[in-house]
């Protein structure tokens, strides 16, 4: 039903999931457990995959927070839950809190999520890093915003790295890279090249972004699935189309 990090679930005061496609309740093209509340799927079958995520992860059905993804920078700041239909308001791409209790989710479907802890300061963070949020660094506004908000420091911080589309499947052309080289100046370690085809590695551009954040790469962990790849657990827009779910991550302090 989801996938954890080893490293996170070590640590004391949270919970937290990478979502799957298995699960659920969900029928079609949805099957099983689409937490996407917006893609056609039934309402009653959203409803129920939510309340089995929460009861196997352990968290509150009717306090949660979700996001409008928009693929940008924006971190949000939430101090109060509510239901899977009450997102936050304003569009954004990271959630951050100090409360305890509030599930943080952020949606996939290729994209990178990461989720932040600080268990010194009493935060936590979910962010969803697609090509253009990790061109933007969003990343680098979430650990900020934690350092503002919540006196959170980098060294501090664990970050784990959940499932996406994997360097194998990430077929860009030269803008879009040349995009992403602009601020991440080591790009070529991490790609491979085909022709006029270039396969970026999400994951470890994210993972840098860290490391210059200043987070510990001993506090830094991956979950080395491709999402393109692994499609009895994962749906792909790459591969999918619009014809799909959402899978994702969560996170809740205790």
């Amino acid at each position: 039903m989801y996938i954890v990090s080893e490293q996170f679930s070590d640590l004391q005061g949270i919970r937290h999931g990478f979502t799957t496609r298995n699960g659920g309740v969900s029928e079609g093209y949805f099957e099983s457990l689409n937490i996407g509340i917006r893609r056609g799927d039934l309402r009653e079958h959203v409803e129920e995959n939510y309340r089995i995520l929460a009861g196997s992860i352990g968290f509150e059905y009717n306090n949660i927070a979700l996001t409008s993804q928009v693929h940008g920078k924006t971190v949000r700041v939430v101090k109060k839950g509510g239901s899977i239909f009450t997102p936050v308001e304003d569009p954004c791409d990271a959630l951050i809190t100090d409360v305890s209790g509030i599930a943080l989710f952020v949606f996939t479907a290729d994209c990178v999520p990461i989720l932040l802890y600080d268990q010194v300061a009493g935060c936590i963070g979910a962010v969803h890093a697609g090509w253009r949020g990790t061109a933007n660094g969003v990343l680098r506004e979430a650990v900020e915003m934690m350092v503002r908000e919540y006196g959170a420091k980098p060294e501090n911080i664990y970050a784990a790295i959940g499932p996406s589309i994997g360097r194998c499947c990430f077929e860009v052309d030269y803008e879009v890279y040349n995009r992403l080289s602009s601020v991440y100046p080591s790009i070529d370690l991490v790609t491979d090249v085909k022709g006029e085809k270039y396969y970026p590695d999400l994951k470890e551009l994210n993972k840098t972004m860290l490391l210059k954040c200043g987070l510990a790469e001993d506090r830094i962990s991956t979950v080395e699935l491709c999402t393109k790849c692994e499609n009895d657990m994962f749906w792909s827009h790459r591969r999918d189309g619009e014809k799909r779910g959402l899978q994702g991550a969560v996170i809740v302090m205790e």
